[in-house]
């Protein structure tokens, strides 16, 4: 035991007196490099005093964590889903006068779409604002303390392993304010464009204490190692068409491509690092004051030269498998009430599995499962209100289905559109 403590005391000297531990708090830093670097600052020292004090080289699995979260963070944060932009007034012309009548008594889903289209010659136009303050990341908590990860050597004095303990305290939110635009070509062909404009804020920590398998933590001083930072602008720009390539009574059938352009700074998490086209498949029917609809999509993604930059940590965006359905009921010819489910699978994104390390059951940490594909799933409840004339006001929430990848707890949305 004597060797322990000696150990013990050694490590803590030579990580106290290690530089840049808290000397890079809040130093700006593009946000997609946020987290690897605060994982660097805190890890690095204490890679080399463990080196110095013990002459054996420590596992880390910190900055494989760190590095796959920011991956998380590019590709939900710039790419969450987006308010359909189809107008919730639908139209046909009255053959007999020519007048417009309304082609559904719905106002259609908030975050799906369906067949209908607006109707030739009318033009929808709306904002919408949307928060969104992830909260947890495969089921643990970002706040608090929850993930851990360990920097040291098991079995290093007999069956007792000495560690470092980092433990992560991270606030994510992103604001977004979007002005969208839909116009009907003709009868059966719309053409629309999205434009964001987000605020992404950070604020990470990392709390640092020396343990062993023994005793665990209990007793070490901890030592807090900060990074904080935000940024603005416009995010990625999403033009969009729908062509209803069968028509039945309250939709049918249309197919939808949707162009992101990368117009957004993917350094910042502001927007993903490259272009995506999605090419989906809608299906959508009226069966009195019911409507369903479901949706069917694949997503190609390219890539910016950030990507190819050595100096960057920003990577490509996946490609994706996308899918919606639900249905949308129309309480009164005012007011919609829409339920949907929204999935997205990352294809081959890789996964973190929260289990033991070689420290033992008791000092659990992520591992990081490359190639797998990261499935999404949240809900989404929302109510489409007519007050006068042809003007819409929608509140919706979204809330996670899933463990899987970074959640929000409750996101919510309100916006405003009128059709001419």
């Amino acid at each position: 035991m004597l060797r322990l403590s000696v150990i013990f005391v050694l490590a803590v000297s030579a990580f106290v007196m290690a530089p840049a531990t808290s000397s890079a708090q809040n130093q700006p830093v593009r946000l997609s490099e946020l987290l690897p670097e605060l994982y660097f600052d805190v890890i690095f020292p204490q890679y080399v005093a463990f080196i110095d004090v013990t002459n054996v080289e420590p596992q880390v699995k910190g900055l494989v964590t760190a590095s796959h979260l920011t991956e998380l963070l590019s590709d939900q944060l710039s790419s969450f889903p987006l308010v359909s932009a189809s107008g919730g007034f639908t139209w046909s012309v009255d053959t007999a006068s020519g007048a417009f009548t309304r082609a559904s008594d719905s106002f259609g889903p908030v975050f799906a779409e369906r067949a209908l289209t607006i109707g030739r010659r009318r033009l929808n136009v709306g904002t919408n604002y949307q928060h969104v303050t992830f909260d947890h990341l495969d089921g643990r908590r970002l706040a608090g303390g929850d993930i851990v990860s360990y920097t040291g050597a098991p079995n290093l004095v007999g069956t007792i392993g000495i560690f470092f303990a980092d433990a992560l305290d991270l606030k994510v939110t992103t604001d977004t304010v979007s002005g969208f635009a839909t116009y009907g070509v003709t009868d059966r062909f719309d053409i629309g464009v999205a434009v964001p404009i987000n605020r992404v804020a950070m604020k990470a920590s990392l709390t640092s204490r020396i343990g062993n398998t023994r005793d665990g933590v209990a007793g070490s001083p901890p030592t807090v190692t900060s990074r904080s930072g935000a940024a603005s602008g416009i995010g990625d720009v999403v033009v969009r068409t729908k062509f209803n390539i069968l028509k039945s009574n309250g939709g049918g059938v249309a197919e939808a491509v949707d162009v992101r352009l990368p117009t957004g700074d993917e350094r910042n998490l502001l927007g993903v690092a490259g272009p995506q086209v999605k090419l989906a498949l809608i299906a959508s029917s009226m069966v009195g004051r019911l409507s369903p609809h479901l949706n069917l999509g694949y997503t190609i993604s390219g890539t910016s030269s950030s990507v190819d930059d050595p100096d960057s940590t920003v990577i490509a965006p996946p490609e994706e498998i996308n899918y919606a359905g639900g249905a949308d009921v129309a309480l009164s010819l005012r007011t919609t009430v829409a339920v949907d489910v929204v999935g997205r699978t990352l294809r081959r994104v890789g996964t973190l599995t929260h289990g033991p390390t070689v420290f033992g059951p008791d000092f659990p940490e992520f591992q990081f499962n490359s190639g797998t594909n990261q499935n999404l799933l949240v809900g989404s409840v929302g109510l489409k209100v007519n007050p006068f004339a042809n003007m819409l006001v929608t509140a919706n929430v979204l809330f996670p289905l899933s463990k899987r990848g970074l959640t929000d707890n409750l996101t919510w949305m309100a916006g405003i559109d009128y059709s001419f």
